[in-house]
Order: structure tokens, then C-alpha cells, then sequence
């Protein structure tokens, strides 16, 4: 009885998750495509549109639907924690164009989407079955739930955890909280079969293993993503993902701080006063429409 409402905890923590990492995106891929409508919009519009896929999916599953919850948590855990891997092997080119951003929201955001929004209908059936409830009741119970794990995430994400640990923390951090969910999934599931449990134990070993790597790699606090020496500092802040970096040009060792994919400074190591910009190619124009304006 004290565990009536564990499907509506399971789906206030995989929304929050959800809204986690969609904020994560726009820190990630930001260095590269910057902060413009363009990235917030596709962003958003592939994670509903692979949500919605994700909706009827579900709704189409017919048999052990109580091991489903399960699967999606733990595929979505995987996924999550290499999602800065997938952000880095997509952006390595600094190919900054509307078509690899498309492709690199895709890679990051789909399958998460499709598994948050195939989670929706089956924790529906199970919070329907275990408390008795017609599916007006389950859906108004739940979607509650699911609300306010979003509401609660994007305040927590928005304002305090991506500030605070970074997005590659983050990121890593709602990996670990889907894998959570899926566990509580699989206890609430009751299915301890010899197959299911081989399966499960399978996933769930994959999962940790990525989580592990992932930690290990690519949000601890001396990796190193893009340079083989030198500087490469990640900062999060409030205000944008900022990024002061070493790397070679012409053969002059170059150091560049980048804010939200925009280069705000730079200069040469071994030329501390050489101009690294020409901020002087358009004084000529500027001076002329002065001139002519007066």
C-alpha cells in the first residue's frame, strides 16, 4: 500500500530527467552552433517530434508490457551517458551548418525521446493496474506527476545544476537517474523470470560500464576533449558555456576564449601583443559613415 503512488515518484523523476537533458543540449552544442533560435527550436522540435513517435510506440505494445518500462529506462540511461561523446564526434568538425546541427540533435535527443515518450503510456497502463484505477484517473494522476517532474527539472537544471556541475556532469547525472527508474521499474515489474533477468542483466551491465566510462572520460575534471596539451578549461555559468583552449595555428600556439560559440579573445603565446583578430578592418567604413552622417 506504502508503494501505490511508485509509478507516479518513477514518472515525476524520468520527466525531470527529460528536462534535464534538454537543457544540457543547448550548453553542449552550443561552442560550435551558439545559442541562436534556430538551435533552441530544433532542439525542441526533435525532442516532441521523437516523443510523440515514442506515445504510439507504446501505445502499440501489446505483451509483457511490464517489462517495457524497464527496457526504456535503461536504453535511455545508456544513451545519456555518452551523449558528450556523441556531441563531441559530431561537432569535431566545427562545421557550424543547419544540417549538422539537425543531424547532431538527432543523434543526441531521439532515442531518448522515443523512449521518454514511449515510458508515458506503458507507466499509464501499470499505475492503472496496480491502483485500481480507470484510465481517466491513471492519465490525470500521472500526467500530474509528469508536470511537476518537469517543472521541478527545469528549475533545478536551469537555474542550480548546470551551473553548478556543468552540462557533461549533468548529463551523466540523469543517466544515473534513469537507471534508477529502470530499477525501481524492474522491482515494481515483479518479472523475475530466467530470460528477463538475463536480458536485464545484460542491459544493466552495458549501462554501468558506459556510465563508468563516461565519468571517467569525458566530465572529470582533467579530461581532455579536443587538444592534446595545453589549456582546455569548460566553464558552465548562468550566462553561457564558456571554453579557454591552446591550439596551434601557423605554428603559433593560440589561446582563444569562447563564449556560447562566439571567440570574444585571443592571442598568441609567444606574441602576447600581436593581433590575433583585425579589429581594425573596418575602422575606414565606420569613420567614412561618421563623416557623412555629420
Amino acid at each position: 500500500k506504502g508503494l501505490s503512488h511508485r509509478w507516479q515518484i518513477m514518472t515525476f523523476l524520468a520527466e525531470f530527467s527529460y528536462m534535464g537533458i534538454e537543457l544540457c543540449a543547448t550548453r553542449l552544442l552550443s561552442p560550435v552552433f551558439g545559442t541562436t533560435l534556430d538551435v533552441l527550436t530544433t532542439i525542441v522540435g526533435i525532442l516532441l517530434a521523437s516523443s510523440a513517435l515514442g506515445n504510439w510506440l507504446g501505445g502499440r505494445i501489446k505483451t509483457n508490457v511490464a517489462r517495457w518500462p524497464t527496457r526504456c529506462a535503461f536504453v535511455c540511461a545508456a544513451w545519456l551517458a555518452c551523449v558528450p561523446m556523441f556531441v563531441s564526434a559530431c561537432t569535431s568538425t566545427g562545421v557550424a551548418s543547419f544540417l549538422n546541427l539537425v543531424i547532431t540533435c538527432s543523434v543526441i535527443l531521439v532515442i531518448p525521446g522515443i523512449c521518454f515518450g514511449a515510458w508515458v503510456p506503458l507507466a499509464c497502463e501499470r499505475h492503472a493496474y496496480v491502483r485500481g484505477l480507470d484510465t481517466r484517473e491513471a492519465a490525470s494522476t500521472l500526467y500530474a506527476a509528469m508536470t511537476a517532474g518537469g517543472l521541478v527539472g527545469t528549475i533545478a537544471c536551469g537555474f542550480f545544476l548546470v551551473p553548478w556541475l556543468g552540462a557533461d556532469k549533468l548529463a551523466l547525472m540523469m543517466a544515473i537517474g534513469m537507471f534508477i527508474v529502470g530499477i525501481c521499474a524492474l522491482l515494481a515489474s515483479r518479472d523475475m523470470t530466467s530470460a528477463f533477468r538475463h536480458e536485464i542483466g545484460i542491459l544493466g551491465a552495458i549501462v554501468m560500464a558506459l556510465i563508468v566510462f563516461s565519468g571517467t572520460v569525458y566530465v572529470s575534471d582533467t579530461a581532455s576533449v579536443g587538444y592534446s596539451d595545453g589549456v582546455d578549461e569548460w566553464l558552465d555559468t548562468q550566462y553561457g558555456r564558456v571554453h579557454v583552449g591552446d591550439s596551434v595555428v601557423n605554428g603559433k600556439t593560440l589561446r582563444s576564449l569562447n563564449v556560447s560559440g562566439g571567440f570574444e579573445s585571443a592571442m598568441f603565446m609567444d606574441e602576447p601583443y600581436g593581433l590575433v583578430f583585425n579589429y581594425t578592418k573596418m575602422a575606414d567604413a565606420v569613420i567614412s559613415d561618421y563623416a557623412g552622417a555629420g
